[in-house]
């Protein structure tokens, strides 16, 4: 009986909807990123939630519930891209498309820290951020 109970439970607490997040990476020159990893971490809990690879087109495709989401996209010899994306209740897709740049030589194009990324999330400049 309590196990009849606590699989009810569950079940009746996952999210009742769910969202195909899709989207493809492209070069500068509109050429496709194979291999590129997207990260996407819960907002508010930073918890990891998906991690996939982009395939020879260049594109990817994962479930979310509703929900905000930092997505993180990082591939060798280009800079990293970063973004936040909202996923609302009851939407069925969700498609983006982000264009990675090569990197310059010694530019500082490194793929930014959990930590930074967190810190600059809500937008403004590295001073305002500073100050905070």
């Amino acid at each position: 009986m309590r196990a009849l109970l606590f699989a009810t439970i569950l079940i009746t607490s996952l999210p009742l909807f769910s969202a195909d997040f899709s989207g493809r990476i492209l070069t500068n020159k509109a050429v496709p990123v194979s291999g590129a990893k997207i990260i996407i971490f819960n907002e508010f809990s930073i918890a990891l939630v998906q991690r996939v690879f982009t395939d020879r087109s260049g594109s990817f495709r994962v479930t979310l519930p509703p929900g905000s989401y930092f997505v993180w996209v990082v591939r060798e010899g280009y800079a990293p891209y970063f973004e936040r994306i909202s996923i609302p209740s009851g939407d069925t897709t969700y498609t983006a498309s982000w264009l990675l740049h090569p990197k310059k030589q010694g530019n500082g194009d490194e793929a930014p820290s959990l930590k930074h990324i967190l810190r600059h999330a809500g937008g403004g400049t590295h001073r305002e951020a500073e100050k905070k």
